[in-house]
């Protein structure tokens, strides 16, 4: 009688489905565990971050300029865009905006702030939390990242065994990278999480289209198109997987 791992993947299709199933749920838990002050911490906020809050009012007010004043000893300097300059005049500035000709901007990506904390905003008059926020980016990658995974394996490698799927698929998993963000949930993670998310939905659904076969599926190739797109509007540097995809 043969060990159940070492079946060979298109001969386990129901065991695939229910092992990466076990694992996704495992990896949610996991990171709900890992999520700082996950449980303290309340979904409806009265303040937030530059991209919970910040861009959620200019938003609301037709703006792209952030709702800040640009501190006048910054203006005063001679070039205030000079690293040692504002150092070594010691003046206060806001970190990690950009200041453009008298004006606060914020450089990450607006998808996370229209998709999902400026409609939670004008429903509820709260600021959606970071925590949860970056929690729940991060988990739904994990769980695309996971069938994008079954469906690579299940196109390219049918023949491996079910235990090689298995430690590959914790290996892929694990070495994600995404787990860091969960412990420091600020609103960098927010970007990294939400990128790294929608990166995900469009490799599970370009994989899934068939784009390598006769039979291509139209509306699935859009999706992956649309959630590749969406990954850049939360992390611009995720082109560089739109460009590989």
């Amino acid at each position: 009688k043969s060990n159940v791992c070492s079946q060979k993947l298109s001969d386990s299709r129901e065991l695939v489905k229910a092992v990466t199933v076990c694992v996704c749920i495992i990896c949610v838990f996991s990171a709900l565990l890992l999520t700082s002050n996950i449980f303290e911490t309340s979904l409806f906020q009265n303040g937030g971050d530059q991209i919970t809050k910040e861009l959620v009012d200019a938003f609301e007010k037709g703006n792209v300029t952030l709702d800040r004043e640009v501190e006048d000893e910054l203006l005063a300097l001679k070039n205030p865009y000079d690293w040692a300059e504002r150092n070594s005049s010691g003046v206060k500035h806001a970190w990690d905006h950009v200041m453009y000709e008298g004006k606060y901007y914020s450089y990450y990506g607006i998808a996370p702030v229209v998709l999902l904390f400026l409609p939670f905003h004008l429903i509820t008059g709260y600021y959606f939390s970071t925590v949860w926020a970056v929690f729940l980016f991060g988990a739904a990658g994990l769980v695309f990242l996971a069938l994008f995974f079954k469906k690579l394996c299940e196109r390219f490698f049918p023949n491996i065994s079910l235990g090689l799927y298995i430690s590959s698929l914790l290996t892929v998993l694990l070495g994600s990278g995404i787990w860091f963000c969960f412990v420091t949930p600020n609103f960098y993670e927010i970007a990294q999480n939400s990128g790294f998310m929608f990166v995900c939905m469009g490799a599970y659904f370009l994989i899934s289209s068939g784009i390598l076969s006769d039979n291509v599926s139209k509306v699935k190739l859009c999706l992956s198109s649309v959630f590749f797109s969406l990954a850049v509007l939360s992390r611009p540097t995720t082109a560089v997987w739109c460009i590989a995809a």
